[in-house]
C-alpha cells in the first residue's frame, strides 16, 4: 500500500452506516466527511470524540473490487472471517468457526473472497 492509498472509513454515534473520511485533522481534533458529490461537494465535521470507530483500509480488496477495511466481514474458502488490526499496524483475518485461529492477511486470499459486512456497520 503506498502512503496516497491510506483510507480510512469511521463509525459516528447515533449513525448506522460507515462513512468515508475525507481528512483525519489531529491539530484540531476532528474529521471530515463528504456527504454529497464531487461535483457537488458538501462536506461536514465531527469532532474525534462523535467518532465510535476509526477503521483503516487494508490496501486489499476483494474479487468483486470492494475496499477491504479493518472490522470486515468476508467469505473465504466457504468460512467467514474478521479483519482486526494488529498493533504493528499489520492485519490478520481471525476465522468465526470455534478453535479457528487465522492468518496475516494478504492479497493471496483476498483476491478469492467476497466482502459481507463489516463488524460496525447495522443493517
Amino acid at each position: 500500500m503506498k502512503p496516497e492509498e491510506v483510507k480510512f472509513k469511521a463509525k459516528l454515534k447515533g449513525i448506522k452506516k460507515l462513512v468515508k473520511v475525507m481528512r483525519l485533522d489531529f491539530e484540531e481534533k476532528h474529521i471530515i466527511i463528504n456527504t454529497g458529490t464531487f461535483n457537488e461537494p458538501r462536506y461536514l465535521v465531527f469532532k474525534f470524540e462523535d467518532v465510535e470507530q476509526l477503521l483503516q483500509w487494508t490496501g486489499f480488496k476483494d474479487k468483486e473490487g470492494n475496499e477491504i477495511y479493518d472490522g470486515t466481514n468476508f467469505k473465504y474458502d466457504n468460512n467467514l472471517y474478521i479483519v482486526k488490526r494488529l498493533k504493528n499496524g499489520g492485519f490478520w483475518a481471525i476465522d468465526q468457526r470455534p478453535n479457528m485461529k487465522g492468518f496475516p492477511l494478504n492479497s493471496g486470499e483476498t483476491g478469492f473472497s467476497v466482502v459481507v459486512g463489516n463488524v460496525y456497520e447495522e443493517d
